[in-house]
């Protein structure tokens, strides 16, 4: 046979090369979209981290590309043909479950799910609904399993990541609980699986830039994406985007282009790091104040303070909101319920619930108020600023107020406005309380036993005595003096 006729190819040899190639193309392509694509070499970093770095956080601007970093690590990761990826011997054998968690469930199957599948062939995936909802994904080579949930609501959100030992998890867009994301942790610790997160961080939430933050390598990393330097976007479509973000807050400008956490120009409160602590040697037994804004239509918002005996500092220690109870006297057994082994000395109420005063009263829990409370409301919330970080602080089990605290804006059409003012109780309760907080408790002496006072009051008779007659002359003479006898005992 001829060198030329051992170059032919049969028809079926050059579909199985077709084939193949097409397999390597997915494999490495970084948008199936766009046929050819690769990471950015700021992506590429990302991608040569998973697997090593067990907690990735891409905290990124908008359209910068997060969202398909995550599309193309779970397809990896389903077909399990990341090049240079080794699957952990902690795994063992058989198939691996992982799951993904978007903002609402449409977002998930018509975004997050639309940019996996768009990496496999048509019958690859199997997927499983209950009613018109993606349920999973079982990928039929491996028996990989991509689970579906969203966070719109955390608590149900928590509940179905409990139900799982995941090897990996997705999560786009930030949640509004933290609690999630420690969840997510717990399931996921055990099989020593990765989470990787993707978001732009627009939504004000302190608990989680602070555990965000606390990330370090190896065990976890943040990376920053900036929208820029995403190759989509032609020199046109830059100007169009800052043509479009003109007039914005610079914050609101930097979270959207470069993935800055957004602080915001009108925030009410800035929460110095000195606020946070430890809390160290926390008793039920210091002496605690109970800060309170009832209502029965809304939320009634339950702060409680505790103060450090040797500091004098007062640690928020609880922070609720009570919901669900509309008649008064069944709210007040729940805030004496939730105080129950708490030394409480004073209780703060807002001075317009006359009705919750009342039935409190009623009840033996006794409230005062701060004075005049609608005209000195802005020197009670500067007063509160103040004192963050000074005289008062968070515990670091507290989530719900400095959350609270983080979110408050102020109205960008009013004048000493805060957007939204009816809905922050935890907040109102704070600033009464602060207004009204205890003098510091004055040290006290141990009481001595009773031998030792008696003795002492024995001798301060005794001297009281012997000062009567010093200054009375005349009454020597009816003292009665005893002599002993020479020799006598």
């Amino acid at each position: 046979m001829s060198t030329g006729a051992s170059l032919q190819l049969s028809s079926a040899d050059l579909a199985a090369i077709a084939g193949r190639l097409e397999v390597l193309e997915r494999r490495d392509v970084f948008d199936p979209y766009r046929p050819g694509s690769r990471p950015t070499p700021f992506q590429q970093t990302i991608i040569d981290d998973f697997g090593s770095i067990r907690v990735q956080h891409a905290i990124a601007g908008n359209r910068s590309g997060k969202t398909q970093m995550g599309a193309r690590l779970m397809a990896w990761m389903l077909a399990e043909d990341k090049p240079g990826w080794v699957r952990p011997a902690k795994w063992g054998p058989g198939a691996l479950q992982f799951m993904m968690i978007g903002r609402v469930s449409k977002q998930v199957e018509e975004v997050l799910f639309r940019k996996i599948r768009a990496f496999f062939k048509e019958g690859e995936l199997h997927e499983t609904r209950v009613g018109n909802a993606l349920q999973k994904v079982t990928h039929r080579a491996t028996g990989n399993v991509l689970l579906c949930a969203s966070h719109h609501n955390a608590a149900e959100a928590r509940e179905k990541v409990q139900a799982y030992e995941l090897h990996g998890l997705w999560l786009d867009e930030m949640p509004n609980d933290v609690r999630l994301l420690e969840e997510i942790d717990r399931r996921l610790q055990d099989r020593h699986g990765f989470l990787f997160t993707s978001f732009t961080p627009k939504v004000r939430n302190l608990e989680i830039r602070r555990k965000v933050d606390a990330c370090v390598a190896p065990m976890g990393r943040q990376y920053k994406m900036r929208m820029f330097d995403n190759p989509i976007y032609s020199e046109q479509d830059k100007a169009d985007i800052l043509k479009g973000l003109e007039g914005m807050p610079a914050g609101y400008v930097q979270c959207v282009l470069e993935g800055d956490w957004m602080v915001g120009d009108e925030s009410v409160y800035e929460i110095p790091d000195a606020a946070w602590g430890d809390c160290p040697d926390y008793s039920p037994q210091w002496r605690h104040v109970e800060w309170t804004d009832p209502a029965l239509q809304s939320k009634f918002g339950w702060v409680v303070a505790a103060e450090d005996p040797k500091t004098g500092h007062w640690w928020i220690v609880r922070d609720d909101y009570i919901t669900g109870i509309f008649v008064p006297s069944q709210l007040v057994a729940a805030v004496k319920e939730r105080g129950k082994g708490m030394r409480i000395v004073r209780r703060v109420c807002d001075p317009a619930a006359t009705w919750y005063i009342g039935e409190a009263t009623t009840a033996g829990l006794h409230y005062m108020t701060p004075y005049d409370k609608a005209s000195r409301r802005p020197e009670m919330m500067k007063n509160l600023q103040k004192a963050l970080g000074v005289t008062i602080f968070f515990a670091p089990w507290v989530q719900s107020l400095p959350n609270e605290l983080g979110e408050m804006q102020w109205s960008e059409t009013a004048d000493a406005k805060v957007v939204g003012s009816h809905k922050y109780h935890l907040h109102d309760a704070t600033i009464y309380g602060a207004d009204c907080l205890p003098k510091p408790e004055e040290e006290r002496e141990p009481v001595p036993p009773l031998h030792v006072r008696l003795r002492i009051q024995q001798e301060k008779a005794a001297a009281r005595g012997s000062r009567k007659t010093e200054r009375n002359p005349a009454l020597r003479k009816f003292q009665i003096v005893r002599h002993r006898k020479k020799g006598l005992l």
